[in-house]
């Protein structure tokens, strides 16, 4: 594994356009894991080269824009640094296949466009551009060791995406969501709706988390594959996930080391619900028990619910709640059902 190292501030603007290289070193098979990188020790020559592969410049091309955005992170035309960072809808500088993946994935019931609008044509109330650029719809939001209903109550694909963004660090709940259909385009829409942070910018840092969590997934599911772990191949061999209960999960560091049994926490159920803008909540089929353990937790809130209670809420106050019916077919269930509704 090739290794770099960052330590100046300066270049901590740079974390987004990393993630896209790794990304793409990734799919090209350059490394077999992503690298890091250091510019400690590195000349103005050198931080610079590193800079235009950074933006999907190969060595002997040349990109006006990439030159231009190369000048504003040394700081040579006076901006502030970044400014440029991401630049408009469909960018040259972005690496190709970061364009393509948003740009050619089928375009969803969900919303009208290819890509995402930009952060300026989208609702921008609370969100500053550093907050953005960092990904930080996620804070406050529930983490991936935070406990899900366990037994056999199924948790639905867009509970998971709206209530609980982080729980696809989880290996099973990636994968699930890959063989059961979904792209990690896909995920990024229905993680950033709920919350009304579907622009350019947070969905361009959301895919290339998910395809990070993507990546690590396959490699823990299947550390004794030879050669390079591919999603479309996995998927192809396992089939689909019928599954759609928690009760299976693991996290990470239950992988190998001695059999870890891993630490679930608990949380606030009103905290949780809190999170998300009630007019954004699941509805109709994808209104399972998680959606109504939130809905009786915000109606009593002088119950203290937590985490630790799905299953005394679904035993004792949810007793008449009646889940949608389910697809029963050999191919199907209610992750199918839900991708064919909401992405055709």
């Amino acid at each position: 594994m090739n290794a770099f190292t960052i330590n100046t501030p300066e270049y901590a603007a740079l974390s987004e356009h990393w993630a896209r290289l790794c990304n793409h070193i990734e799919e090209q098979g350059i490394f077999e894991d992503a690298p890091t990188v250091v510019l400690s020790g590195a000349d103005q020559a050198e931080q610079e080269a590193l800079l235009r592969l950074m933006l999907g410049v190969r060595p002997g091309q040349v990109s006006q824009e990439a030159n231009q955005i190369v000048d504003e992170l040394m700081g040579r035309n006076n901006n502030q640094m970044g400014a440029q960072l991401f630049g408009p809808v469909g960018h040259a500088a972005h690496p190709v296949h970061a364009q393509q993946s948003a740009a050619t994935s089928k375009a969803p019931q969900m919303h009208q466009a290819a890509v995402p609008p930009t952060a300026e044509q989208a609702d921008e109330t609370d969100e500053t551009p550093e907050r953005r650029m960092k990904g930080e719809f996620l804070r406050g939001r529930p983490a991936c060791h935070v406990r899900m209903p366990g037994g056999r109550v199924d948790v639905g694909m867009v509970e998971l995406n709206t209530f609980f963004p982080a729980c696809f660090l989880n290996p099973e709940a990636i994968l699930r969501a890959n063989r059961n259909g979904f792209s990690r385009e896909q995920l990024a829409e229905m993680q950033l709706r709920p919350v009304n942070q579907f622009h350019k910018t947070e969905f361009t840092t959301t895919v290339n988390r998910l395809q990070q969590q993507i990546s690590k997934a396959g490699k823990l599911e299947e550390p004794n594959r030879q050669g390079r772990w591919r999603t479309e191949e996995y998927v192809k061999r396992v089939g689909l996930q019928s599954d759609l209960t928690t009760a299976a999960w693991r996290q990470r560091e239950q992988y190998g080391n001695g059999g870890s049994t891993g630490r679930w926490t608990d949380m606030s159920l009103v905290d949780i619900a809190n999170c998300v803008p009630r007019a954004n909540w699941p509805v109709g089929n994808d209104r399972l028990y998680v959606t109504a353990c939130l809905e009786f937790a915000v109606a009593n809130p002088g119950r203290n619910l937590t985490t630790a209670n799905w299953a005394s809420i679904i035993q004792n106050d949810l007793p008449t709640f009646a889940l949608p019916a389910a697809l029963t077919g050999a191919n199907e269930n209610r992750d199918t059902e839900a991708h064919t509704r909401l992405f055709g």
